[in-house]
């Protein structure tokens, strides 16, 4: 469900349709944030942050607002690859 909902946000910012996008994603985010497998959760909330952060770059928000949410995304994906056993 969550997936969905993401590809669904990007949809909407790609055809200039932000608060929208926006408030879809955050949708995402509370869904994704109740996975309970450790794998599927990190990587579906950096996803999350990485959709975010790429709807901020459509809006043409500033570069420190968009990095911030890039970061926030590594984070997730750090923390899945970790746990994954795969060291980056």
């Amino acid at each position: 469900m969550g997936q969905a909902l993401l590809a669904k946000a990007l949809s909407y910012a790609y055809l200039g349709f932000f608060e929208k996008a926006l408030k879809i994603n955050k949708d995402a985010e509370v869904i994704c944030s109740k996975i309970k497998d450790n794998d599927e959760f990190y990587s579906s909330l950096g996803q999350v942050y990485a959709g975010r952060a790429e709807i901020k770059h459509l809006q043409y928000k500033s570069p420190k607002e968009v990095l911030a949410f890039e970061l926030k995304s590594l984070g997730y994906y750090k923390k899945f690859f970790i746990i994954g056993d795969i060291s980056i």
